[in-house]
């Protein structure tokens, strides 16, 4: 066989593999047993801190002891050139190989670093060049993959039962978790949640999440609940099953969605915000396009400008879609909400503070088709302004589009209820009748902040 030169530093200290047709010869010297067939590695075991010495050359030294154990290697140049040990860990945690004096470890043979971490299950073999350097020939990352580090000691680490560590200063803590890259300012990625996934220095520490491309790997940022998705520069998910896509964007509600642009942020339980700065508050609202916002169960909203600031905030021109809803099986007066419960400042069609809309719509009602086939409906349009905390509805015109005869009692109102903040809908069914109420409102609001 040809020789292998396994130094490409130019140093002048190269450490040279080659055969004589019976053994193997590292830089000229027989190193296996003799008529071509290699001579067996003797394996010593190591349970507690140890120093390599000259008698270890060619041995495999395994570890097991506990976590604070490590390696010590002899200086590389009292060892010789050529010198070589197998390092493997059966510790159960990282192990630590520490240099002697100044000498470097260099998993790349050029630059170099103090101390090597050798993840639990995997094995190292080292070489001295016979000045101060010790080279990798070959490693099996059983658990992690080494790291090429300009200086210091960045190495990854994998600690997580079944965790994957690659690339500088990675960390994958949570079992079956997969950490690989580092972000610009040289973060490793971090995954804590156990079968989380961290990707280009980014931080996941919910069960089962995904970060990518955070550029953070702090725990203000990435994917903290479970489940979750956060891609994009800053952002964040706390809670489960959600996902943030760009720039600052943050979903704190479950099952929640915020992408696109800068700063979109979903606020509550199963709330959508798309653009920047959109803003949803409440739970089943969605914001569609930039400084949009929907503060209440049962809204849309819509903006197509991206002109503003968040001192005007959001929701200051926009475009709005309500749908309210009822269940009636008397005569008794009831409200329209966003989910058909008691009303409320969150589930109910307000007026912000400083805000005027001009509002139109119809609504329709139908009887439980189990009890008959009766129905109605009606056209709804006006205007309404809130000065201060007060709601003044200057004008509310209701028209009655069609009814069937059993439909003929049915009545709608529309109010302003001061104590909320909002405008009510008010519908009247009839005595021993199931029906189902439904209106759709479209405003168009602007706030004077």
């Amino acid at each position: 066989m040809g020789s292998v030169n396994l130094d490409n530093t130019g140093s002048g200290s190269a450490i040279t593999l080659s055969s004589d047709g019976t053994d193997l010869l590292l830089n000229g010297t027989a190193i296996g047993g003799g008529s071509g067939g290699g001579g067996a590695s003797t394996v010593v075991t190591k349970p507690d801190a140890y120093t390599v010495v000259s008698s270890d050359l060619g041995k495999i030294l395994v570890f097991t002891g506990s976590w604070n154990e490590y390696a010590t290697l002899g200086s590389a140049s009292t060892l010789g050139s050529g010198f070589y040990v197998t390092i493997t860990n059966q510790s159960g945690s990282t192990h630590l190989i520490n240099r002697s004096g100044s000498d470097q470890i260099s998993p790349n043979g050029s630059s170099g670093n103090s101390s090597y971490k050798l993840a639990s299950g995997a094995s190292v073999t080292l070489i001295s060049d016979g000045t101060s350097k010790w080279l990798i020939k070959s490693i099996s990352p059983y658990l992690y993959a080494e790291c090429n580090a300009n200086s210091g000691n960045f190495d990854p680490t994998a600690t997580g039962s079944g965790s994957v560590a690659l690339g500088r200063s990675a960390s994958a803590s949570g079992n079956a978790s997969f950490a690989a890259g580092a972000n610009s300012s040289y973060g490793g990625s971090t995954a804590t949640g156990a079968g989380s996934v961290a990707l280009g220095g980014s931080y996941a520490s919910g069960t089962e999440s995904f970060a990518a491309a955070i550029a953070n790997n702090s725990t203000s940022y990435g994917a903290s609940g479970a489940n979750s998705v956060a891609i994009g520069k800053e952002a964040k998910v706390t809670a489960s099953e959600s996902i943030a896509i760009g720039h600052k964007c943050f979903a704190s509600g479950a099952n929640s969605v915020s992408i696109a642009g800068y700063y979109a942020r979903s606020e509550a339980v199963a709330s959508v915000s798309i653009g920047n700065y959109s803003l949803s508050e409440n739970e089943g609202a969605v914001a569609i396009g930039p400084y949009s916002q929907a503060k209440t169960t049962g809204k849309v909203a819509f903006n197509a400008s991206n002109s503003g600031s968040m001192s005007h905030g959001a929701g200051k021109q926009q475009r709005g879609l309500y749908v309210l809803k009822a269940n009636t099986t008397d005569a008794t007066q009831k409200v329209l909400t966003g989910n058909g419960s008691t009303p409320a400042a969150s589930n109910s069609w307000i007026i912000g503070t400083a805000a005027a809309q001009a509002f139109s719509g119809t609504l329709i009602a139908r009887q439980d088709r189990d009890g008959g086939h009766d129905y109605a409906a009606w056209e709804i349009k006006g205007a309404a302004i809130k000065n201060a905390t007060v709601v003044d509805l200057g004008q509310a015109i209701i028209n009655s589009i069609y009814h069937t005869s059993g439909a003929s009692a049915w009545a709608v109102s529309v109010s302003a209820n001061t104590s909320l903040g909002t405008i009510e809908i008010k519908v009247t069914g009839a005595a021993s009748t199931d029906i189902d109420w439904v209106a759709t409102i479209d405003t168009s609001e602007v706030v004077n902040i």
